[in-house]
């Protein structure tokens, strides 16, 4: 998490967390917390990440990327990810219709259940604001929104 505050709700909550300002610490931090057992999966939400995740994951780890700079261009350090055997997965929701995208969160929700808190502090938003969502997303934006049909 990069705000102590998100840092200080979710431990607060029972979730393990750890703040990170800046995008180099994240191997440095995760060797700390995870020790032997390095993270078998990293999420970027935004490609800002992917660097330092390579960096970071575990062996045979995969990378998990579902959205990219403003530009699409990422320097990464394609060496490290090699001697891993580690892999990078380019999610893009716009691939799939509405529908699939609610079987496949159905699949995964079960792997969810109970373990993780609900966040308390997002907007919700119409669906059909969901162009300008994605432009405040794409602005820099760090704001938890809900779409809403």
């Amino acid at each position: 998490m990069r705000r102590a505050e998100v840092v200080q709700d979710l431990e607060a909550q029972g979730v393990s967390a750890f703040q990170l300002p800046e995008a180099d610490q994240l191997p440095e931090l995760a060797q700390e917390r995870f020790q032997q057992h390095l993270p078998e999966v990293i999420f970027d939400t935004t490609g800002y990440w992917l660097p330092a995740a390579i960096n970071s994951v575990g062996t045979f780890g995969r990378i998990a990327v579902i959205a990219a700079p403003v530009d699409g261009l990422i320097s990464m350090p394609v060496l490290n990810l090699y001697r891993r055997g580690g892999s990078i997965i380019g999610v893009n929701s716009l691939l799939y219709s509405l529908e699939d995208c609610a079987k496949m969160l159905e699949r995964i929700s079960a792997a969810f259940e109970g373990d993780l808190p609900i966040p308390d502090d997002f907007t919700e938003l119409r669906l059909s604001e969901a162009v300008a969502a994605y432009n405040k997303v794409n602005e820099g934006g760090s704001e938890k929104i809900v779409l809403i049909p």
